[in-house]
């Protein structure tokens, strides 16, 4: 706008968004093996009015996971309808597929993406829990046997990890890790104390999730 002989210049702010696209995907196979579901950490994102938020996945057959070079997004993408709690389930199930994901910030014209991550449905299970879960004091020793059963999926070794506590208020746990077998003998200060038993278990020597 001029005003005699002088001029006054009027800029328009620029709207500037700071996006931190680091989100962590974290999958979990389910003990049947029939499903996974993978959820992402918004980490308190903010958006902008009228942006939208896609969770796109590639499936792999032909390269495993730890082979995987490069841009990993591809043409080929798909985008997963996300669940209520926004979770992708992938069903039916590749167990020995790479599963490449990542989220995508779609803003009028510009797209972000996050880095992806490269998931193997086989490395994720998380086991049902042990079952039949029996515990009885030795009269002889004054040990805790302990003894349980395992489901037949998944139908690797897995080991398995027992705790015990007396029944008072104020549990202390105490836990034996590393049984590979579906019983453990533990010794107690008190067999006349009532005691309670928990049994997880996950996969021997490799990835994956207690039950």
């Amino acid at each position: 706008q001029q005003t005699g002989e002088t001029s006054d210049c009027n800029f328009r702010y620029a709207q500037i968004y700071a996006v931190d696209i680091h989100f962590l995907i974290s999958c979990e196979t389910n003990g049947y093996q029939t499903n996974m579901t993978c959820k992402w950490n918004p980490n308190g994102i903010q958006l902008p009015q009228g942006s939208c938020i896609r969770f796109m996945y590639r499936i792999r057959n032909d390269i495993s996971c730890d082979a995987l070079q490069g841009d990993l997004h591809g043409a080929d993408a798909k985008e997963c309808q996300l669940g209520v709690h926004d979770e992708c389930t992938f069903q039916p199930l590749y167990l020995y597929f790479c599963h490449i994901m990542w989220i995508e910030i779609h803003y009028k014209l510009v797209t972000l993406r996050s880095h992806p991550a490269n998931v193997t449905p086989m490395d994720v299970v998380k086991p049902d829990p042990p079952f039949n879960v029996k515990a009885e004091i030795t009269r002889t020793e004054g040990f805790l046997n302990i003894s349980w059963e395992r489901r037949e999926l998944p139908v690797y070794d897995l080991q398995f990890e027992v705790r015990y506590s007396g029944e008072e208020q104020d549990r202390k746990w105490k836990t034996l890790g590393n049984v590979y077998n579906e019983q453990a003998l533990m010794e107690v200060a008190d067999p006349c104390v009532v005691y309670v038993v928990q049994v997880r278990c996950k996969r021997h020597n490799g990835t994956g999730h207690w039950s």
